[in-house]
């Protein structure tokens, strides 16, 4: 659809205009209401975008158990982005319950429960079924190599970052590259490991916590 263009070329702007004039002909069509929203959402328009997830909770047909876990997720998505993960989580829960095979719901659930210091066990079993139903994304081999090094398993992190690394080729991403030095510093390998933040720190160069690691070529936590 002329939605799905815009947003992959990223001109969010244009993208929910086109929605917003599709829903004139198709009212509560739920799809086009999810566009939307998820539009709000890439342009920080949090408050609206949850408002519009809400609106888009009420059109679904009952019996469209994906699209509703779907939406959950991403109601999931935008409370965290708002610093609000107890919500967050309550969110990926119900979007779990409506469809416990939504991979996108178990992976962010398993990385921001590690990133706020929650249970990392449950973590590992969320991001163990990603890694096994998409043993070739390199997002949620990530997922599951951060997790690792949060546990201090850091030989099986190493693994997992090292498969994402693959994947990823020469188009890395600042966050994998960031965790791929975090790793091998732990690893003992600090070379390798100041090589990755000086990579990811080219792709985000206004990372405070990178240009720490950079400067000083050791590894600090937040």
């Amino acid at each position: 659809s002329a939605v799905s263009l815009y947003a992959t070329a990223e001109d969010y702007e244009k993208a929910l205009e086109t929605a917003k004039r599709a829903l004139r002909y198709q009212p509560g069509d739920a799809m086009l209401m999810f566009y939307g929203a998820n539009m709000l959402s890439l342009l920080e328009r949090t408050d609206e975008a949850i408002e519009e997830y809400e609106k888009t909770m009420a059109a679904i047909p009952a019996d469209n158990r994906e699209l509703k876990s779907a939406v959950l997720c991403s109601l999931g998505d935008t409370f965290y982005k708002k610093g609000l993960a107890d919500s967050a989580f309550v969110y990926y829960d119900r979007a779990l319950e409506s469809n416990p095979d939504n991979l996108l719901a178990l992976n962010n659930y398993a990385y921001f429960m590690t990133e706020e210091g929650g249970d990392l066990d449950k973590a590992e079993k969320m991001s163990a079924i990603c890694v096994r139903q998409q043993p070739d994304n390199d997002t949620a081999l990530d997922t599951y190599a951060w997790i690792f090094f949060k546990k201090k398993e850091y030989d099986k992190a190493r693994e997992f970052i090292d498969r994402a690394l693959a994947i990823e080729g020469d188009n890395p991403q600042a966050d994998v590259l960031h965790h791929a030095g975090d790793i091998y510093y732990m690893n003992g390998d600090h070379k390798d490991a100041i090589e990755f933040w000086e990579k990811a720190l080219k792709l985000e160069p206004d990372n405070k916590l990178l240009q720490k690691k950079v400067k000083n070529k050791t590894h600090f936590y937040e």
